[in-house]
């Protein structure tokens, strides 16, 4: 049998679920994103996993996120492209993560899970009413 494509609010709501581990790794300290990240390009993997997602759900299509909660991630992405080239190593990824431009980031995003708490319950909404109808 053939799956049916994802709906345009899955893909949204799938999308968001990803954005929101990698802010919630992001807000960790540095030897706990490194193990959150198996301790393999831990900087590069973070900053894009944020980025991707981030770019996609202040572009979707369907404003499924308020203006302030896009806005809210749009201020984040641009701290996360601020980061200097140090910060971003593939060297030594525990000092790496440790670079100071990385502390407002990890403020930056525990601020933002507060700012997205209404649109992660309706994630999770989603998500278990998704669960009850299979």
């Amino acid at each position: 049998m053939d799956k049916e494509p994802a709906s345009l609010e899955e893909s949204f709501h799938n999308c968001f679920f990803y954005f929101v581990q990698a802010v919630d790794v992001l807000s960790l300290s540095a030897p706990e994103q490194c193990e959150a990240m198996g301790n393999f390009n831990v900087a590069q993997e973070i900053q894009q996993d944020v980025h991707d997602n981030g770019i996609a759900l202040i572009n979707w299509p369907v404003a499924y996120l308020s203006l302030n909660e896009r806005n809210a991630i749009t201020k984040l992405l641009s701290l996360l492209m601020e980061l200097p080239e140090a910060a971003l190593s593939r060297g030594d990824h525990k000092k790496a993560m440790s670079h100071p431009g990385w502390t407002n980031l990890r403020i930056a995003a525990r601020e933002l899970h507060a700012q997205l708490e209404h649109a992660i319950k309706r994630n999770g909404d989603f998500f278990n009413t998704v669960k009850r109808s299979l």
